[in-house]
């Protein structure tokens, strides 16, 4: 197209839109409209006087919200980053939520003062539910939920009551669902069995895990001792957790031993699938095979940009956030290196992250007091 040509269509652009066109023209700050190789819009290939973004309706926003103005807030400037144009929506505002569980019908969220629930497409979200007891240093918040949503289970680290047991839509709870003393950590569970980590249960640096059957029945300690406990997995027939030193693995009823040499690393996150171990430790992710009772080895799978925070798998990808970063990534368990890719920038501190068949959620704390907290969805 030639100068002239140019300069015409971006007048009468101009002349059309007015200040809704001197938006369109910056739209999404690409600046070159793909298909005509000329400063039209902000968007790639589309008719600059009607997109103004990456879209037809000039792209969609961090709040889920879509419009047609072609405006600069809506055209992915403050969407953060967008997988194949497809930008986060908000499920939910929440004021600090840690961690999160997800059913097949919705969300459940925990923070230091609270817990609820939450649908998976944002409707009908419960008021907050107060949880008595305090946070460990260093641990979150834990919460659990069987697919089906029979029951949930959060920790609640006061004496006596390390957890609860609560109805689907948390009208009633147990208070007094496993006894002990100490600080809760994480929980996790079976088809027959709750397991609950303490981070301390009173003595110097001294943690354990508990179990008790689904009805709350029965507890008892799994007949071991360890470090503190930060965070809990169990899968099939043995419960894999970290320490601040360690990842390591026992039976649902068994003193535990190493299932990774971390060397003098320290661990930040953890996963297991499919038989891989993935951890974290400062901007790296390493990887390896379980061979269990024998420790694997380790390798360097991929570099991250700031420490991870939290991160969680499914049968073929990992996935992670990076709090300082304000970051959303994923990658291929066989091959991490060269398929690590941003999936969303701009998050206010995320801090916790879950997938299910089709999206992937995940936990913003927002700022120092959690405010601007929030739970964000994306497709995966």
């Amino acid at each position: 197209m030639s100068r002239g040509g140019t300069e015409l269509k971006l007048a009468f652009a101009l002349v059309l839109f007015g200040a809704g066109g001197c938006n369109a023209l910056l739209g999404n700050g690409y600046g070159v409209d793909d298909s005509e190789s000329s400063l039209l819009d902000g968007g790639g290939g589309g008719d600059a006087l009607v997109e103004g973004g990456n879209g037809d309706d000039g792209g969609v926003g961090p709040d889920g919200s879509m419009t047609g103005d072609g405006s600069v807030l809506d055209a992915n400037v403050d969407g953060g980053g967008c997988l194949n144009g497809v930008c986060p929506t908000l499920v939910m505002t929440v004021v600090g939520p840690q961690r999160l569980a997800l059913s097949t019908k919705g969300v459940y969220w925990a923070s230091l003062t609270s817990f609820g629930r939450v649908n998976l497409d944002g409707s009908n979200p419960l008021a907050p539910k107060p949880i008595l007891g305090p946070i460990a240093m260093g641990t979150k918040r834990g919460i659990a939920v069987d697919p089906a949503e029979t029951a949930v289970y959060v920790t609640m680290p006061a004496s006596d009551k390390a957890a609860l047991k609560c109805v689907p839509d948390l009208s009633s709870c147990s208070t007094s669902f496993i006894g002990n003393q100490g600080a809760a950590s994480d929980i996790a569970f079976d088809a027959t069995r709750v397991y609950v980590s303490i981070y301390d249960e009173g003595a110097s640096n001294t943690g354990e895990i508990w179990h008790t059957a689904l009805d709350g029945t029965n507890a008892a300690p799994n007949g071991m001792m360890t470090d503190q406990v930060i965070d809990l997995q169990v899968i099939g027939a043995n419960m894999f957790f970290r320490t601040p030193t360690a990842i390591k693995s026992a039976g649902l009823t068994t003193a535990p031993v190493s299932a990774v040499n971390v060397a003098a690393e320290v661990p930040l996150a953890f996963v297991v699938s499919n038989n891989n171990v993935i951890y974290a430790t400062a901007k790296q992710l390493h990887g390896c095979v379980l061979a269990l009772p024998t420790a694997c080895q380790p390798n360097v799978i991929t570099l991250t940009k700031a420490d991870v925070s939290a991160m969680t798998a499914d049968s073929t990808r990992i996935y992670w956030v990076e709090r300082v970063a304000g970051t959303v990534h994923r990658c291929d368990i066989a091959n991490c290196q060269n398929t690590d890719q941003l999936v969303a920038t701009g998050q206010a501190s995320p801090n916790d992250i879950v997938v299910d068949g089709t999206s992937i959620y995940w936990a913003n704390y927002g700022d120092a007091q959690g405010t601007g907290g929030s739970i964000m969805k994306l497709p995966k």
